[in-house]
């Protein structure tokens, strides 16, 4: 609803792990649970990059308003 009350053209970068900052291996182990699959997750922190976007003119809900 945001972006069609903007009336902006462009590109938008939605985030909603902006202000939680979930690893990826926290993503998965979310997406494990909420849908209840049997994967066997590993962490593993090998390699660590953060490439998030920050683009602070849409907000959305923090992913645990999603996956609690």
């Amino acid at each position: 609803m945001q972006l069609i009350e903007r009336n902006e053209p462009g590109l938008y970068h939605l985030d909603s792990n902006a202000t939680e900052r979930w690893s990826f291996y926290q993503l998965v182990c979310a997406l494990k649970e909420h849908y209840n699959t049997g994967w066997k997750i590993v962490p593993n922190t090998d390699y660590e990059h953060d490439q998030r976007l920050v683009d602070e003119r849409i907000a959305l809900p923090a992913l645990s308003h999603r996956f609690g």
